[in-house]
């Protein structure tokens, strides 16, 4: 395939991306509309019902308050027996009747819906309202017109023993307003459990009702109604005609309730939601067509679609553009890439994309093999790490520990931690009948057969303090009993059991703490509960919360085991032995008792294998045919025996490869004091040079060199600026900050305490003219 080929398929290739995924917009816009539709019909037919709850709330409340405001009526006695009984009339039973009309037309909760009340006496041939008193027939000819609603339908009128009843709306043509109302009249039949001789007629204003109904609408076309049985008692306001009769909307109304498909063909077009109130008789229904909510969906996304329409024409401009800017750094980087390869047909059928991806997933293939064996050494690098820390007395700052960690992805989910310490004691059967292979086998076994023993603790950090001793880590959300701890540790013991007992473990179990201070105090208790452990013949464990009050105990604390640590590790050999017979003297003013003082001297064994392992040693190596395991024969041996042979064992760990070793280093860090003595140099920065911590640094410097590195190195500063005054017309700043110190000040004052006069004096006294 020639250049210009891959060029155009290439070229080709990035526009047709570009208008796959403009056109793919597109039609993510049309599905979204559809979908917003769908949305949008299920979201209006819940608000109807929602609305159309509260409308039967709000109709039934009115037709409540009329009978209430009728209950209260009749309370009055006078009043109770006028319309309670068959009986004539006077004119004082017209007065309180017709004063009563006008108080319950003018009463504060319903004077807004109520238009008039008539009370009609067929005994006397009467009707009482508010417009005054009349004959029946006088009075539905000449005062009020219902539309049917004449003195023979009244006559015929039958009682089904309801409160009231519903009638359907009618106008009434009053004279004395000259207008004519629509009203629905409402006929009170009982109150108070008291049924009325003659029917009260309440008439309630129909536009009131229509108000209500118009509120509930949710768009302009639709169209809310209240019906009851057979006929529409209202409706609301409509911009566009339904072509339904009475009957058809009524019947689709039940329809909803009833789940019938009778109607089906009107679901098409309109969305249908229905409420019936059972206690008037009454129902209401909301109808709004579908195109309402397809024209408003279609408003809510006009502008976005003409948005989107210019952004296609944009688009698509840009992206013809852009494909052929993408284009050439892709040929060129894929033109250098050809370059390895040796012919043409190497490359057939492939052009710069399928090329470029192909040369990119053997890169990335590279690189996560090359993390991947990375990834093998961090675990090692963070346990180092936190020994290190454990090691040291001084409180760790947590969030410089988190931040290393955390670079090398090593994280603690959880901020409780517990820690065992276990020691793998051989006794020395063990070594005339198995080779250092063997040993070396079930050291490692241990920690594979821990981490399927404490299996159901799910961050667990299992590793090797030293070849025989094993450290575990629980990290543990909520607080456990210790006697799970104890379970698994027991289950851990019998697995490391082999023939003959030639082997006994030694478990230590720090208390549960917080924190990585806690983690570090909880390492140092399980620690100290390991190495107080009177040796015998079985395996033991022991917890640091039983070390608290025990007043036979050794006292051996973790600051003067450091101490002896660091002794051992510098080579003091008068030093060790002091500190020595320091805590022995300490320990026996308590009168301990024989076997207290042994598992002392224990301790003090334990200590030196820490060393021994730390230096790369073994301890026969240090003790030759003088070794004896302590922990195998301490039962066996006296105490003075035991004191002799530790005493030997710290002399000879003090002095065995330490002079060579100890003047090689003292050669180095002289070396690096005399070559960086003019910069910034600290305490912190010579250890982390030499891998040592500052605390045993700046001791070594001051047991090995006679003086602390500061006088050494001030006293190298002090000697180089003498040189610069006597042969060299530098300034007192310049010669200052050549050799070390920020400002002229102190380098000043620090000439005066070691030469007794200051710079300027030296010069005078010491010029060569």
């Amino acid at each position: 395939m020639s250049d210009k080929s891959r060029k155009k398929n290439l070229f080709n290739t990035i526009f047709f991306y570009f208008i796959v995924s403009v056109l793919g917009s597109f039609i993510f816009l049309l599905l979204t509309n559809t979908y917003y539709i769908s949305i949008l019909q299920k979201t209006k037919k819940n608000q109807y019902i929602i609305k159309l709850e509260n409308l039967t709330n709000s109709i039934q409340s009115i037709f409540d308050e009329m009978h209430s405001i009728i209950s209260v009526f009749t309370l009055n006695e006078s009043l109770k027996d006028i319309v309670t009984n068959n009986r004539d009339y006077k004119n004082s039973d017209f007065l309180k009747v017709h004063n009563a009309t006008n108080v319950i037309q003018n009463y504060p909760k319903s004077k807004d819906y109520i238009h008039s009340l008539f009370i009609l006496s067929e005994e006397d041939d009467l009707v009482i309202s508010n417009y005054g008193t009349s004959r029946i027939d006088e009075f539905f000819r000449n005062l009020v017109n219902y539309n049917g609603l004449n003195k023979y339908y009244w006559n015929k009128f039958y009682y089904e023993g309801n409160n009231y009843e519903v009638l359907p709306p009618s106008f009434i043509n009053s004279n004395s307003e000259n207008r004519e109302t629509k009203v629905i009249p409402v006929v009170q039949l009982s109150a108070n459990g008291i049924v009325f001789a003659d029917p009260l007629i309440m008439n309630i204003r129909e536009s009131y009702i229509v108000e209500l109904l118009n509120d509930t609408k949710l768009s302009k076309n639709s169209l809310v109604f209240q019906y009851k049985e057979n006929y529409i008692i209202s409706r609301s306001n409509s911009n566009k005609p339904f072509n339904l009769r009475d009957t058809e909307l009524i019947q689709l109304a039940r329809s909803v309730l009833e789940d019938s498909n009778s109607n089906q063909q009107y679901f098409k077009k309109f969305l249908v939601v229905s409420k019936e109130n059972k206690l008037s008789g009454t129902g209401v229904c909301a109808i709004t067509p579908y195109s309402d909510l397809f024209y408003e969906s279609l408003a809510v996304l006009r502008m976005p679609a003409i948005i989107f329409a210019i952004g296609v024409l944009l688009v698509t401009f840009i992206s013809f553009m852009f494909s052929r800017r993408i284009y050439t750094p892709i040929h060129s980087i894929a033109m250098h890439l050809r370059e390895n390869y040796q012919s043409e047909k190497d490359l057939t059928g492939k052009n710069d994309l399928e090329f470029l991806n192909q040369n990119i997933q053997l890169i990335i293939s590279d690189m996560i093999k090359l993390k991947a064996d990375l990834s093998l050494a961090i675990p090692y690098v963070c346990e180092h790490y936190l020994l290190s820390l454990f090691s040291d007395n001084e409180i760790l700052r947590e969030d410089e520990v988190t931040n290393f960690l955390s670079q090398h992805e090593f994280s603690f989910p959880h901020n409780n931690f517990l820690v065992i310490y276990s020691v793998l004691n051989f006794k020395e059967d063990f070594f005339k009948t198995h080779s250092k292979t063997e040993y070396n086998a079930i050291c490692q076994g241990s920690i594979l057969i821990g981490n399927d023993t404490f299996v159901s603790y799910e961050n667990r950090y299992i590793f090797t303090v030293a070849t025989n001793v094993v450290c575990i880590v629980l990290n543990l959300k909520d607080i456990i009993p210790l006697n799970d701890i104890s379970e698994c540790l027991e289950k851990y013991h019998q697995s490391l059991e082999i023939e003959d007992s030639m082997m006994v473990i030694h478990s230590g179990v720090g208390r549960l703490n917080q924190g990585l201070n806690g983690l570090k105090l909880s390492y140092k208790e399980a620690l100290q509960a390991s190495s107080q452990i009177t040796f015998n013949d079985e395996s033991i464990i022991r917890f640091s919360s039983e070390l608290i009050g025990i007043n036979s105990s050794p006292h051996y604390t973790i600051a003067e085991e450091n101490h002896l640590i660091n002794y051992l590790l510098q080579g003091n050999s008068p030093k060790v032995l002091e500190s020595f017979n320091k805590i022995i003297d300490n320990n026996t003013k308590y009168n301990l008792s024989e076997n207290s003082l042994k598992e002392l001297y224990l301790q003090f064994y334990n200590t030196a294998i820490r060393v021994i392992n730390r230096k790369n040693l073994n301890i026969y190596d240090v003790m030759g045919e003088e070794y004896i395991n302590i922990s195998s024969h301490i039962g066996d041996l006296k105490c003075d025996e035991i004191n002799k042979y530790i005493k030997n064992l710290f002399v000879k760990i003090t002095t065995i490869n330490d002079s060579a070793k100890s003047l090689k280093e003292l050669t180095n860090i002289k070396q690096y004091l005399d070559t960086y003595y003019m910069e910034e140099i600290y305490l912190d920065l010579i250890a982390d040079h030499f891998g040592k911590s500052p605390n045993y640094m700046s001791k070594y410097i001051k047991n090995t060199l006679g003086v602390s590195y500061q006088d050494y190195i001030s006293e190298l500063r002090i000697n180089k600026a003498k040189e610069l005054l006597q042969y060299t017309d530098k300034s007192i700043s310049e010669i200052s900050k050549e050799i070390g110190f920020n400002t002229r000040h102190p380098f000043i004052r620090k000439f005066k305490i070691l030469e007794g006069i200051s710079p300027t004096d030296y010069r005078q006294i010491n010029r060569l003219g």
